[in-house]
């Protein structure tokens, strides 16, 4: 147990696997010495068999419910299970495998949840801080995190272990809720408290264009085309969950920024004030007076006259439909503005979870949307990407439903906001001319009289309906796979106590590839770490091991295949200094060579 297979092993575990069932695989786990959780963890990371696997992930479990004990402290290892050998490319097919990596994926999620919990929330008095936090922390993924581990728990066996693994995730759920929540009402306050400096606050939403495209000098040129892809209703778990990674293989991230969109946080406000880049009460045309139309303030916006905005300006909406295309194709524009219903079309009336709902989104990107981006953008193209608000998951709870019914007509009541009158639960926005908005904040939402309940919607306050990305993007025309490894200079270690040493490996390429890193020291202590990274991001690799007085130094030799296929390898030895422990003793054994020679 517990060793590398041979081509041989493999064979034999294909071939048990397709006959032996659950309770034979929890037989076999029981006659192994595992008495303790840590034991069961250690055997997780370690095993390869997916059989093994699935069988060590229900043991683990069953005697973390039976000890009450499925917790942070009792999850923390599994955060090391995205990198288990059953995710990567090259795996032992079985009848188990698709099982043991749902297994996987559920601890793996568990895992995230409990850490980011237990690490709290600690207020903020600025609305940037808050924003960087945000993405800095992963919050953001709590909901997708459970969700997936929701789908994943239908693998665990036996049907009673996934009952009290049910209510476990019903309590987990409650806790993210209520995290969420004061993370929200936090965002309100700081709103509340200073509404003007919000609404001119340098990270809203109407900031994107003016940042990445003016102020950045990306004008557009005869051979250079700018494009602005707005994907409406895209939530940032949808961001860093699903476009970004389906994008990486046709356009890589060269600038990255967090941007809160205006309120209320719906499609006519939000999109029409990004366009613009001002707020609903400066919305001119060319004469000075009010419009909405998204031609004439976006034209305005990049300084284009009213014919040269018809020349040199197009915006499709739904450019994902025949009809969007057929409008691309008619001509070429300078500035290029593409609207993708990413979600917002149909999100009212989604009935999934946000797992299911990310899914989808997923599917409509790469059958539609990417093949219609690749054969549009140029090489030396300006690519902007943003969205003009998120959405948010509506409890049922009685606790956070604010019946609604004062003289209020039943489209004046939208959950999220109200129109045409202020309300005491929310907070009021009116814009010139135009009627008061009361806007829900926190988890909260107004019921209508006789509605119907929706599991989704926006136009208030809160992280996942407001906050949008405003991203640089340049087209991949060369692959490229590289690796960088940053290490210290030294290493000083005490005798006999328990270290580690932190390795980050960056991916400077433009693709999501594998590398493999082998840890040595002299006296037979190491590690190899086999991972795939996504391009411009880290991976921190903690290296644990028992520093020995014979230690002299350690070598780390990191390794991948660059975009021809050719091995390339970075292999450093760095010194190490060993302070011999105090009181310990040491017998000379030098004597016993010469005995030998006797």
């Amino acid at each position: 147990l517990f060793t590398p297979y041979s081509r041989e092993k493999n064979h034999i575990f294909q071939v048990t696997e397709r006959t032996i069932t659950e309770g034979q695989i929890a037989r076999l786990i029981r006659i192994l010495p595992l008495l303790k959780l840590e034991d069961l963890a250690r055997a997780i990371l370690q095993e390869k068999s997916p059989l093994l696997v699935f069988g060590l992930i229900n043991c683990f479990l069953q005697q973390a419910i039976d000890e009450k004990s499925l917790n942070n402290n009792s999850l923390q290892w599994a955060a090391e299970l995205p990198h288990h050998s059953l995710f990567q490319e090259k795996v032992l097919e079985t009848d188990f495998t698709q099982a043991a990596r749902q297994a996987l994926t559920f601890l793996c999620e568990l895992s995230y949840i409990e850490s980011r919990l237990q690490k709290g929330f600690q207020r903020q008095n600025e609305i940037a801080p808050l924003l960087d936090w945000y993405k800095s922390s992963g919050s953001y993924r709590l909901e997708l995190a459970h969700a997936r581990a929701r789908s994943a728990l239908r693998v665990i066996e036996p049907e009673e272990l996934r009952e009290e693994l049910k209510k476990y995730l019903k309590e987990v759920r409650e806790r993210i809720h209520g995290f969420l929540e004061d993370v929200d009402l936090n965002l309100s306050d700081l709103i509340k408290k200073d509404q003007k400096g919000f609404f001119t606050h340098p990270r809203l939403s109407t900031n994107v264009l003016r940042d990445l495209v003016l102020r950045a000098s990306r004008e557009p040129s005869d051979k250079t085309r700018l494009w602005i892809l707005i994907f409406d209703g895209m939530r940032l778990d949808t961001w860093e969950e699903v476009v970004k990674k389906a994008l990486s293989s046709l356009l890589e991230v060269s600038e990255e920024k967090l941007y809160l969109c205006p309120l209320p946080s719906y499609t006519d406000i939000a999109r029409t004030s990004l366009l613009a880049g001002r707020l609903p009460s400066e919305w001119e045309d060319y004469q000075g007076k009010y419009t909405s139309d998204h031609n004439i303030l976006a034209s305005r916006l990049f300084g284009l006259g009213r014919e040269e905005g018809k020349r040199k300006l197009r915006i499709v909406v739904g450019s994902e439909t025949d009809y969007g295309q057929e409008r691309l194709d008619f001509d070429v524009r300078s500035h290029n503005i593409l609207i993708y219903n990413l979600s917002d079309d149909w999100i009212h009336n989604f009935r999934g979870d946000i797992k299911d709902l990310n899914d989808d989104i997923d599917g409509r990107l790469r059958r539609t949307i990417l093949p219609d981006l690749e054969s549009r953008i140029a090489e030396d193209d300006f690519v902007i990407l943003t969205s003009d608000h998120g959405f948010i998951e509506l409890l049922k709870n009685k606790e956070v439903k604010i019946p609604v019914s004062e003289n209020l007509k039943e489209d004046e009541i939208v959950y999220r906001y109200l129109k045409g009158g202020k309300y005491e639960i929310g907070l009021t926005v009116q814009w010139i001319g135009d009627e008061p908005y009361t806007v829900a904040t926190g988890r909260s939402w107004y019921g209508r009289p006789k509605g119907k309940f929706s599991r989704y919607s926006h136009g208030g306050v809160s992280l996942d309906e407001m906050v949008v990305p405003g991203v640089v993007l340049k087209k991949v025309t060369k692959p490229i796979i590289d690796f960088e490894m940053s290490l210290p200079e030294e290493f000083e270690f005490l005798e006999d106590s328990p270290a580690a040493i932190e390795i980050e490996v960056l991916n400077r390429g433009n693709r999501e590839s594998a590398f493999t890193l082998a840890v040595e020291t002299e006296v037979g202590q190491g590690k190899t770490f086999e991972r795939r990274l996504t391009p411009k991001l880290r991976d921190r690799l903690d290296f644990h091991f028992t520093p020995e007085l014979a230690m002299k130094s350690i070598r780390f030799v990191l390794s991948y295949k660059d975009a021809e296929g050719i091995e390339k390898q970075d292999s450093r030895r760095i010194g190490v200094q060993i302070t011999p422990k105090k009181g310990k003793i040491e017998i000379d054994t030098s004597a016993l060579d010469r005995l030998d020679q006797i």
